[in-house]
């Protein structure tokens, strides 16, 4: 039953592989002692805030960031205009396949106009 979530502490030790609750309504997650390795986002709600950043212990892979971006353009429920994604590896220099994860996401999502990923 949880809709909202916002972890924003850098003394909350937290470690969950699973995937979130899929009626959350609000996602923010943002912590040095966080490490959540979870890529599912599935849910029907509509989310109003997607911020994930400083949310796990090692850097997303490509391929780990492909499959999150693959269960936000899966989400049955809307996301916010802009998505703000960290602790992504190649942030400054993607590979075409992440660039196209994302397009595929503005595109079964148009209202998402900025997709932010960051270190």
């Amino acid at each position: 039953g949880i809709t909202y979530l916002q972890i924003l502490s850098n003394n909350i030790y937290w470690s969950y592989d699973g995937a979130l609750p899929t009626g959350l309504t609000y996602l923010y997650l943002n912590g040095s002692g966080l490490d959540w390795t979870g890529l599912d986002v599935s849910g029907t709600a509509n989310i109003s805030q997607f911020y994930l950043y400083n949310f796990r212990q090692s850097k997303m892979s490509d391929a780990e960031l492909i499959t999150l971006l693959t269960s936000m353009t899966n989400r049955v429920g809307a996301l916010p205009n802009t998505c703000t994604i960290g602790d992504y590896l190649n942030y400054n220099n993607p590979p075409q396949s992440v660039i196209d994860a994302v397009a595929a996401l503005k595109l079964a999502k148009p209202n998402i106009t900025t997709v932010t990923l960051q270190s």
